[in-house]
């Protein structure tokens, strides 16, 4: 195999992606089951790394976020 050499083949008809309405439901009970069981911290880290959407950013589609890091000018 060369370093550039694809290893995958692309799906003729794949299956169209979850709804986020359906998506939001399945994550809150994922999310409540999760804190239900007293996580560890990597429990928890492994989590919102699997589920990024749930981690808040410096920006959003509107601009800065309330967790924008203010440097000093």
């Amino acid at each position: 195999m060369t370093p550039l050499e694809r290893t995958y083949k692309m799906t003729e008809n794949p299956p169209q992606p979850m709804g986020w309405e359906e998506y939001e439901k399945k994550l809150r009970y994922l999310w409540d089951n999760l804190l239900d069981s007293n996580p560890q911290e990597t429990e928890v880290q492994t989590f919102l790394k699997e589920h990024p959407c749930l981690i808040p950013g410096a920006f959003n589609m509107k601009g800065k976020s309330g967790h924008y890091e203010v440097l000093n000018e």
